[in-house]
Formats: structure tokens, C-alpha cells, sequence
């Protein structure tokens, strides 16, 4: 943007010598002739200010977005805070709410590949096959088989 600006400097250092020049001339034929040159100039300034406002453009919307994805993250981080991974069955592992719940079964679970991405997919039940229970993210795809949800009274698995 310097490199703009510099060279906006320089033809407008352009469009004063040319108006000068134009003052000392009594000639119509070079008075013409300087005056082409200056509309000249004039356009190639207008161009130089034109780039850089388009430039700024440009910046002030990065800057907009920037600003906005680091309160996106700021508002998940919070949101984030009120989740745990917790075991729902042997060896299977959810982000559920870190309050009390009364059993994992009726409770909320987030897929924690997801959750990790900064998105909460919510993990969907279905019965699966020989009396297992299926959990599945419609967002990822992922798939969890299981047999039981454990009793969520027994002391906190956390993993980090």
C-alpha cells in the first residue's frame, strides 16, 4: 500500500509541474499540448487513488472477518467450558454437560472428533444389531457400537 501511495505522490509532483509549465506558456498550440498531458496525468491519478481505495477495501474486510472469527472462538471457548468427555459406556467417550445428569442414556452427547473441530454434532441413537446401541454423528460420520451405558454416578473418567 506504501508503493501506492508513493507513486499517487509522484503524479500528483507530475500534475504540478505540468501546471506549471502551463502558466509560462503563451502559445495555444503547447498550451493544447500541455493540457493533454495534464488530463493525463489527472486519469493516471485517478486510477493510482482508486487502487488504493480498492486496497483498503480489501484490508478493512479481512480485518471484519478476522475480528469475527476470533469472537466465534472466543464464544466457543466459553461454550466449550461447559462441557466434559466423559466414558458413557466402556470404552466409548462423548463431551456431555458437566452438570449431574440423571443417566447418558437421555442425556445430550456431542462426538468428540467433532467437538475438538470447534463444532458440536450431536451423536444420534439408534438400536443396532444383537441388542447393541448405536451412536452416530451426522456431521463426521462416525460410529459408535456399544452394549450399555454405564452408571454416570461412578466416579468422573476424564480424558485430556
Amino acid at each position: 500500500m506504501m508503493q501506492e501511495f508513493s507513486a499517487l505522490i509522484t503524479t500528483f509532483n507530475a500534475l504540478q509541474d505540468i501546471a506549471k509549465a502551463m502558466l509560462n506558456l503563451r502559445d495555444f498550440a503547447k498550451i493544447n499540448s500541455k493540457l493533454i498531458e495534464l488530463q493525463g496525468a489527472i486519469i493516471t491519478a485517478q486510477g493510482q487513488a482508486i487502487a488504493i481505495q480498492q486496497s483498503y477495501a480489501t484490508l478493512e474486510t479481512k480485518t471484519r472477518d478476522l475480528e469475527a472469527e476470533c469472537m466465534r472462538l472466543k464464544d466457543w471457548s466459553a461454550e466449550k467450558q461447559k462441557y466434559t468427555i466423559r466414558e458413557i459406556a466402556t470404552g466409548v467417550f462423548a463431551y456431555v454437560l458437566n452438570e449431574a445428569m440423571p443417566d447418558f442414556e437421555r442425556a445430550h452427547k456431542y462426538c468428540c472428533n467433532c467437538f475438538e473441530r470447534g463444532q458440536k454434532s450431536i451423536l444420534q441413537q439408534s438400536k443396532g444389531p444383537q441388542r447393541n446401541l448405536d451412536l452416530t454423528c451426522q456431521n463426521c460420520r462416525g460410529k459408535l457400537t456399544f452394549h450399555g451405558y454405564i452408571n454416570p454416578n461412578r466416579p468422573i473418567t476424564s480424558v485430556l
